[in-house]
Order: C-alpha cells, then sequence, then structure tokens
C-alpha cells in the first residue's frame, strides 16, 4: 500500500501546491510537509484536504475503499444552456464559422470553466468569458508555435512567461509550481492541436516488441 504522502499526490492531481493549499485554507508549508512525508495531517486538515480533492476520506487516511467520491461530479442542466446559447448568439453575431469539433471544444470549454468559478447564467457574464478565452486561445496558438521552435523557443518561452504570471499568476505564487503551470498549458495546448489537426502519434508495442507510432485516431478501431 502506497505511504500517505503518495496517495495525497494523487489527490491533488497536478493542480499546483499554493493552488491546493489556498482552496483547503491551510498554508503552502504544511501541505508540502505532508508531501515530502515528514509529516502526516490532523482530522481538521485532513478533512479539508478530501473535501477539496474529492476524495473519499478514508482512502485518504488508510488507502483502503474506493478514492473518488460516486458524487463528486457536478452537473448544472441550466448553466450548460446558457452557455450553448450565448456561444452560438456570439458566433452568429462576430460572423464566426466553426467545425462542429471546434464548437464542441468551445462549449466543454467554456462550461468548465464557468462551472468550477459559479459563473451567473447571465448572457453578459458568459460572453464575457467567451471573449476572456478567445485571447488566451490567441495568446497559446501565437505563443505556442514560437515556443516550439527549435531555435529561438528558448527566449520566446521566458517572454511567454512574464506575460502568464503578469495576467494570472498571485504574487505569492511558487515560481516551481508556476513553472509546471506552464509546462501544463503548453502541452495540453500542443496535444489538442494535434488530436484536432489529425496529427497526434501514439506508441503502439506490437507482439515482437517493436513500437511504432499510430494515429490518435486509429487507437480505438
Amino acid at each position: 500500500m502506497e505511504p500517505f504522502n503518495e496517495r495525497l499526490k494523487l489527490a491533488i492531481d497536478g493542480e499546483s501546491v499554493n493552488a491546493f493549499a489556498k482552496r483547503c485554507g491551510i498554508t503552502e508549508g504544511s501541505l508540502r510537509t505532508y508531501l515530502s512525508g515528514t509529516s502526516l495531517p490532523g482530522l481538521d486538515n485532513l478533512v479539508a484536504i478530501s473535501e477539496a480533492a474529492k476524495v473519499n476520506i478514508e482512502w485518504l487516511a488508510t488507502g483502503k475503499g474506493p478514492m473518488k467520491k460516486e458524487d463528486s461530479q457536478r452537473y448544472d442542466e441550466d448553466l450548460l444552456k446558457a452557455v450553448i446559447e450565448t456561444l452560438e448568439s456570439y458566433w452568429v453575431k462576430e460572423g464566426k464559422s466553426w467545425t462542429p469539433s471546434e464548437k464542441a471544444q468551445w462549449i466543454v470549454s467554456n462550461y468548465s470553466i464557468a462551472l468550477e468559478s459559479d459563473l451567473p447564467k447571465e448572457e453578459s457574464e458568459i460572453e464575457e468569458l467567451i471573449r476572456a478565452s478567445e485571447k488566451f486561445e490567441a495568446l497559446m496558438s501565437q505563443s505556442v508555435e514560437l515556443i516550439l521552435d527549435p531555435v529561438k523557443g528558448k527566449s520566446f518561452r521566458k517572454r511567454f512567461k512574464m506575460i502568464l504570471k503578469k495576467a494570472f499568476a498571485p504574487a505569492d505564487s511558487n515560481k516551481e509550481d508556476f513553472d509546471c503551470l506552464v509546462d501544463e498549458l503548453i502541452a495540453s495546448y500542443v496535444i489538442r492541436k494535434r488530436m484536432v489537426d489529425g496529427s497526434l502519434k501514439y506508441p503502439v508495442k506490437d507482439e515482437d516488441g517493436t513500437i511504432r507510432l499510430v494515429d490518435f485516431k486509429d487507437l480505438k478501431k
């Protein structure tokens, strides 16, 4: 059975230590000692961690039982309808033409953000979110292509980090955590882009041990 700090890493699921600690209402220093395995949380902090991570407290404390709570996912039908209606209206008003796949991606992305941020269902609030998403998407598109350049990528990545930090990172954010966030944003964007344009490859091992790359869309065939 894995030790507590390994279960805690699974529960945090890649979120920055600083952000997760704030959501739990505990200090970042305390959380880091739990992650390093040098100390264990008291009951109050254990409850706070399990609630923030939406995992069963018995699993978190002992490793027994299922990890996830059965009712961990939320669904707001009215908010989803509002997001879809606002997006459709916005696309018509702005004269935008998207493929069904692109529309689905925008709906999923904006609904997820609106749900997590408890955004009101007013059209103006949702449209503001859509516009912000488009600006962020444009920034990612322009910056990632430059960052991936084998010659100039390093200098562009530094500039990209400065822009993101100014726009999104809190003043007391941990440098290591923020670097990880930037890496995750770049990786997720590249993967999604490769999935959309059909160029995403996945390693597959044949029976004779040979490893070959196949198109992601062909994996389920």
